[in-house]
């Protein structure tokens, strides 16, 4: 039982010995390469600069948690542009005019019509004089092609503008690379 303790012991001193790395240079080669990358980042930071607060006088900005549309009715109903806010909206309206594309044209009993289809993808047609898009967008021409409007847009004085838009139907190819 004696030699079974010494036999660990002398194993066990032979493990820790055989542990011991004598070349250790690939360790700080890496150490100083780490130190070198520090002093390079911590050079190039930028200044830090101070945060200086805005005092909010509620008297004279406006209050940010207030919609300005109840305002900017009222200031609209002197101007001539100003969209007739009463009449009942049509269901195009619901849409921003980029969310929605034109898919074809017809023409009906001498009237030209647009099929207008919603992000749904509900294809519904539209008429000259139909409103389209969320700025009160009034359909004033439509053609084989393209679909021209009038938009009313609120300025940042609270006048109306009207801006010219126009949707068109997208060319696509046949098989033989020709347009349709």
């Amino acid at each position: 039982m004696r030699n079974y303790g010494a036999l660990m012991t002398l194993l066990l001193c032979s493990v820790l010995i055989g542990c011991e790395a004598p070349n250790q240079n690939d360790l700080q080669v890496f150490i100083a390469e780490s130190n070198k990358i520090d002093a390079q980042i911590s050079g190039s930071l930028s200044e830090i600069k101070l945060y200086e607060p805005v005092i909010y006088d509620p008297q004279q900005l406006h209050d940010p948690f207030k919609l300005r549309k109840p305002e900017l009715a009222k200031l609209a109903i002197n101007s001539a542009l100003a969209p007739d806010l009463k009449r009942p909206r049509m269901p195009l309206e619901e849409f921003d005019l980029g969310s929605l594309s034109v898919v074809g044209t017809l023409t009906k009993n001498k009237s030209n019509y647009a099929l207008i289809q919603t992000p749904e993808g509900l294809v519904m047609p539209a008429k000259v004089a139909d409103y389209i898009g969320k700025n009160f967008g009034k359909i004033v021409r439509i053609t084989d092609t393209e679909v021209h409007l009038n938009e009313r847009i609120q300025n940042d004085s609270g006048s109306w503008e009207e801006k010219l838009q126009v949707l068109i139907l997208p060319i696509t190819q046949d098989k033989s690379g020709k347009g349709k």
